[in-house]
Parts: structure tokens; sequence; C-alpha cells
């Protein structure tokens, strides 16, 4: 899924960020080679092999990208 949007969207994985809470949204992002945020409000963070970033909340997010 994540590549079809790239793909519809032309844009390129560098420049993408996906934001997920679970395995398998960032095994998408992960093997779709975008920059992939694991959003866990409990912060345990439990799949690290796929997360670029690990947040647990979207003011954490907001807050590294500033």
């Amino acid at each position: 899924g994540v590549n079809l949007m790239l793909d519809r969207w032309s844009a390129a994985a560098d420049d993408t960020v996906m934001v997920g809470d679970y395995l398998f949204d960032l095994q998408a992002g992960y093997n779709a080679g975008v920059t992939t945020v694991h959003m866990d409000v409990d912060g345990a963070y439990a799949w690290p092999e796929f997360t670029s970033v690990a947040v647990n909340s979207l003011d954490a997010l907001h807050a590294k990208l500033v």
C-alpha cells in the first residue's frame, strides 16, 4: 500500500514519513523505505527494528520536527 501511494503521488521514499501504531504499519513503512514513526501511547515501543522514530504522542512528534 505504501509503495502504491508513493507511485500515485510521485513521491520519493526518502521524502516520506509514515506514522503507525502497530507492527504491520511499521513493517509496511520500513519495507517501503520511508521514515517510520512508531506512535505508542504506552511507551513500550515493541518493534524498534522497524522504527525510525518512536514517540508517545503527536505533541512529542511535533517537538521532534520543529
